[in-house]
């Protein structure tokens, strides 16, 4: 999701409500349109190879903790879920994206700094920033 989310510039909303059924991986693209900020933010974007790749292995962790939970799996349909198939909280990515950035020794940036970061790449490339 991490990757999702520095690739693309989504937000964390957009990230905890997407389903398995707005990612078509095969043409590598994801309908945003679950939790839209605003009218215009209801959007498809493309999604580079090695993020198509790492949505693919995200998929296939699910599935392996889906068959571990058994009959406790919460069938959410979203991508991004909790071990148990319950879709992931957008206040819990926040604070665990903040753990993960301590835990890589990184320069502290919040998850919607991400987001900033993103644009301002994007912007520094000459490439409109899409959202």
């Amino acid at each position: 999701m991490w990757r999702l989310a520095a690739t693309t510039g989504v937000r964390r909303g957009e990230i905890a409500a997407l389903s398995w059924v707005d990612v078509d991986l095969d043409r590598g693209l994801v309908t945003l349109w679950r939790d839209p900020k605003t009218r215009t933010s209801k959007r498809t974007i493309s999604l580079d190879a090695v993020t198509v790749g790492a949505m693919k292995a995200n998929k296939a962790r699910q599935a392996t903790e889906r068959l571990a939970a058994g009959p406790l799996w919460q069938d959410s349909g979203a991508v991004f879920t909790m071990d148990d198939g319950r879709a992931v909280a957008t206040d819990y990515l926040t604070r665990l994206f903040g753990r993960k950035v301590i835990e890589a020794g990184l320069p502290v940036i919040t998850l919607h700094g991400l987001r900033h970061t993103y644009a301002t790449m994007r912007l520094r490339a000459g490439e409109p920033i899409g959202w």
